[in-house]
């Protein structure tokens, strides 16, 4: 894979990654609401979870990507 392609792709798991970080606090803002009820809090802290879960491993992929570009020699 060239470098302009592997540079898109980290760009495209970055995006992903921040959607879900979004995703993550709308779910939260849902468990912790007032009038939620129990069931759809329980639905959010499974969904923030999930959310929270997928970030972190899309930031992962992101970091290696990366540092796989760097050292490349790629900006």
């Amino acid at each position: 894979m060239s470098v302009r392609p592997m540079t898109m792709h980290a760009e495209s798991i970055r995006l992903a990654s921040e959607g879900l970080t979004w995703l993550e606090h709308l779910f939260l803002c849902i468990a912790n609401a007032p009038d939620a009820g129990l069931h759809a809090k329980r639905l959010a802290e499974i969904g923030r979870y999930l959310a929270s879960d997928a970030a972190d491993s899309a930031d992962c992929a992101n970091a290696e990507m990366r540092s796989d570009i760097e050292k490349g020699g790629a900006q």
